[in-house]
């Protein structure tokens, strides 16, 4: 089972695929390691728990981008993921 789920960005960036990869293992965190380009994001790591991450990732769904593309994009740190965020 693994331990984290992870991707590289240029900006926060979650999907369909990472969320059934953590309902898939539960002791999973969410790793995002953002290496933005020319955007707003600042450079550094999430660390995201399982369950923060689901909920956060529950809480797009249904929204306008994620019905057409199953996914969510933010150039700044989402509110509420502050916490989780470590600046490099």
């Amino acid at each position: 089972m693994n331990t984290v789920v992870e991707r590289e960005s240029t900006r926060f960036y979650v999907t369909q695929a990472d969320y059934e990869a953590l309902l898939l293992s539960s002791n999973a965190s969410l790793i995002i390691h953002c290496l933005p380009n020319n955007n707003n994001h600042p450079k550094g790591r999430y660390t995201i728990p399982n369950k923060y991450a689901r909920q956060f990732i529950e809480s797009k769904q249904g929204t306008h981008n994620w019905a057409n593309h199953e996914n969510f994009k933010q150039d700044s740190i989402p509110v509420g993921l502050e916490d989780f965020f470590t600046q490099l």
